[in-house]
């Protein structure tokens, strides 16, 4: 991918990291990324998703993904979706790199916050949110219904 396409973009001696918008040819990949992190929903058509997703990449293949839901006055972040297999370290900056890109597009568009929902099995993810000002709204759980009308 062209690196003047990059939202963010960080190169260090033998990692380049890439955020960029996900497009519709690279749904699919996405999508399997997201089933890995644990989103599992069958049926999904993931040919469609742009301008929705940001994708984040390690040397040219997609590590990371997040949906941005724009809105005013505030926006969500869903589905933050890491490849397990990095380092702690690498999916620490993935994960940073994809959630200050996601802010500042939906700042972009006009939102004055953004929330989302971090499931329990990522409570590190919680800790870092907190960490950097962000603070719990509410707790419940995460619906899910397919919408299809004739």
């Amino acid at each position: 991918m062209n690196s003047s396409m990059a939202i963010l973009e960080e190169t260090t001696r033998c990692t380049h990291l890439i955020v960029r918008a996900a497009t519709n040819e690279e749904g699919p990949q996405v999508g399997a990324l997201v089933w890995r992190a644990g989103f599992i929903v069958e049926g999904i058509d993931w040919t469609d998703i742009q301008p929705y997703w940001l994708v984040a990449e390690v040397n040219g293949t997609i590590k990371g993904a997040i949906q941005m839901c724009p809105g005013k006055p505030m926006a969500r972040l869903e589905l933050l979706s890491i490849d397990e297999g990095m380092r702690m370290i690498l999916k620490g900056r993935l994960v940073k790199m994809l959630l200050l890109s996601a802010c500042y597009a939906m700042q972009r568009v006009g939102a004055q916050y953004v929330c989302g929902v971090i499931p329990d099995r990522l409570a590190s993810y919680r800790h870092v949110l907190e960490k950097h000002g962000a603070w719990r709204l509410s707790a419940g759980s995460m619906y899910l219904k397919r919408i299809k009308f004739v």
